[in-house]
């Protein structure tokens, strides 16, 4: 038996367990061990891919700060992550989930981009304006992590390998948006239709069946067509072999055909 810092240890009922070959005393050194670090801050965000993205650039010091700092929300679908008109007070990424960045002109919904996992929802204007100019909303459950604006203003301040990582990401938000509605508007309906289903498939779920995120409503306002002309394409493409509709599942039986139609679209 141990008494350590005023509790009794009890090698024998050692949680690790170790085998017989182990002594007490060996037990006893590594809860010491174990114990002497119980303050050193764990953070997932060493082990997430936005590290890999973007804090690449920071020092652990600065890891640890952004450890101790950041907050994460959770939001089921279909709840506001960001308002229109909202005054910008955090810079926001996605850490699982899917969500739609759109702009709102009266009754109708003017949908900017479809966001996915590690993209940076708030980059568009965080660094711009005082105000957001765009909604975004979960179309799954989404969760995101959060930071204070002062927080990353006050690293890229200081650090100019961190200030230009930040650059990079913003370049390639934009670019994205930009290209995505470039490769929409080059396109007639069926090559629109036909884009936005592969985008889903190969881009975001990665598989040939799922569930169509956006309703036919929100695809029309993202390609710029009729809700009418959207259902229609839908079920000639249906009739022509190349997609199953099951509701909102989506199955696609010939992607080699749907992507040419795209392409060529």
């Amino acid at each position: 038996m141990y008494d350590f810092s005023g509790n009794t240890f009890n090698c024998s009922l050692c949680f690790l367990n170790l085998p017989d070959k182990y002594s007490d005393d060996d037990i006893y050194h590594v809860f010491v061990f174990l114990t002497s670090k119980r303050n050193t801050m764990i953070c997932d965000c060493e082990q997430c891919d936005l590290k890999k993205l973007f804090f690449g650039a920071v020092s652990n010091e600065e890891l640890q700060t952004i450890c101790s700092q950041k907050e994460e929300r959770n939001y089921p679908k279909g709840e506001v992550i960001i308002k229109e008109g909202s005054e910008i007070h955090d810079f926001i990424y996605m850490k699982s989930g899917l969500v739609k960045l759109f702009r709102q002109s009266g009754d109708e919904e003017q949908i900017i981009a479809i966001a996915k996992p590690y993209d940076f929802v708030s980059l568009l204007s965080v660094f711009s304006e005082k105000y957001y100019h765009y909604s975004v909303t979960a179309l799954e459950d989404t969760t995101v992590c959060v930071l204070s604006m002062s927080l990353i203003s006050g690293m890229l301040q200081k650090n100019c390998a961190f200030a230009c990582n930040v650059i990079t990401q913003m370049s390639k938000v934009s670019d994205a948006i930009i290209m995505n509605m470039l490769n929409i508007r080059e396109r007639h309906l069926r090559g629109r239709v036909a884009y936005i289903l592969v985008y889903f498939s190969e881009t975001i779920y990665r598989q040939t069946v799922f569930d169509l995120p956006l309703s036919r409503k929100e695809i029309a306002a993202f390609i710029g067509m009729t809700t009418e002309n959207v259902i229609r394409t839908l079920s000639e493409f249906r009739k022509d072999g190349i997609i199953n509709i099951y509701g909102k599942r989506i199955e696609i039986t010939n992607p080699e055909r749907l992507r040419k139609v795209s392409m060529l679209g």
